[in-house]
């Protein structure tokens, strides 16, 4: 036989037998725990014992049984055998309970039975909800995979977009630089061309002015040659003056020689201060 535990559900107050479970360890430890508690709910204590002989008389089948005896019978000490023979409170005939039993038992097993029934109803609805719970899980999965996807497309795209702005930027500061040296190049050659030219303007008016000192210096002596002159002609005018008559003819020819050679003197001094 397998190991077994009786739990007998007694009144506080009356110390009367209410309801005897016999309950095999290894069988339905739910149904026995679900009476256990409904008993202990009606204000039943519970009591446990062993008594193999019992259970070998009411559980013929080596199955789970659940055996209720009604309030009004006593329960007597185990001089003997509990459910040998069971009298009544006033001590009439002993009375043969085995058809009660039957009976308690077969509406317990209906009982076990709804209980059953209700836990599987409980199971079935926990399957539901898992169910729903795992679809609902899938969806948000879902949803949240579609949601970081997007999430990296428009990371990619951004991280492109930086690139290629980055890749432009580059670009346009190469140019820059570019431009910014060729710049600085013109700058450089325009400022040396600037500083030949500023040398060779030096050069040149230095030596203009060189050459206009020289100008000076035969513009002093053509001033003297023609203050010679002057004084020469103004000689020859004198000496022809005691003269008591000049043909016109004769003056007009030393006026033109005069003048000649007063124009040729200052055109050779104009064209040595040339070049």
């Amino acid at each position: 036989m397998k190991s077994t535990r009786v739990r007998m559900i007694c009144s506080p107050n009356t110390k009367k037998s209410c309801l005897l479970i016999v309950h095999f360890r290894t069988k339905k430890p739910q149904l026995y725990a679900d009476l256990c508690s409904l008993a202990e709910l009606e204000n039943h204590a519970p009591a446990e014992f062993r008594d193999e002989r019992t259970v070998d008389v009411l559980c013929t089948t080596k199955h789970d049984h659940i055996i209720a005896v009604v309030p009004s019978v006593s329960f007597h000490p185990p001089k003997r055998s509990a459910f040998d023979q069971i009298r009544s409170p006033i001590n009439d005939a002993a009375a043969d309970y085995t058809a009660l039993l039957q009976a308690t038992i077969k509406r317990l097993e209906n009982l076990g039975r709804a209980l059953q029934g209700e836990r599987k109803t409980s199971k079935d609805e926990e399957k539901e909800l898992a169910q729903g719970l795992r679809e609902e899980r899938k969806a948000r999965d879902k949803a949240l995979r579609e949601e970081r996807s997007a999430r990296e497309k428009a990371l990619q795209e951004e991280r492109k977009e930086r690139q290629n702005l980055e890749r432009r930027w580059e670009k346009q500061q190469s140019i820059a630089n570019a431009e910014a040296a060729k710049a600085r190049d013109e700058c450089r050659a325009a400022k040396e061309l600037s500083d030949g030219e500023i040398h060779t303007l030096r050069t040149e008016v230095n030596g203009l002015s060189d050459k206009v000192d020289e100008l000076k210096s035969e513009t002093a002596m053509l001033r003297s040659r023609v203050e010679t002159n002057s004084s020469d002609i103004s000689v020859v005018i004198d000496a022809l003056g005691r003269f008591e008559t000049i043909p016109d003819k004769t003056m007009i020819d030393l006026d033109k020689i005069a003048r000649r050679a007063l124009l040729d003197q200052a055109q050779a001094l104009l064209a040595k201060a040339v070049g």
